[in-house]
């Protein structure tokens, strides 16, 4: 059975995610034990296939440093260079 596509809002705090733990240089089972939750949990929300409920993501983002906000919002691209900041 496929799964159907992940939601724009997913999908976001999909890539926040993983910025995030990379930009820490974790990998998921750093991030899954930090927040206590299971490494295919991580795996399933940084890929879109799982839909995170609210305290896990406020888990997530605690453990990560960052507002569970800033998780679901889209990186703003500059209209002058194209690029992220």
């Amino acid at each position: 059975m496929s799964q159907p596509p992940a939601c724009a809002l997913s999908r976001t705090a999909a890539a926040n995610i993983v910025r995030a733990r990379v930009d820490r240089g974790w990998v998921q089972r750093q991030l899954a034990d930090a927040a206590g939750i299971s490494q295919g949990t991580v795996a399933l929300a940084e890929t879109g296939r799982r839909n995170l409920s609210l305290p896990m993501l406020e888990r997530m983002a605690a453990v990560l440093g960052v507002e569970a906000a800033d998780l679901l919002r889209a990186a703003v691209k500059d209209a002058a260079t194209g690029t992220e900041g």
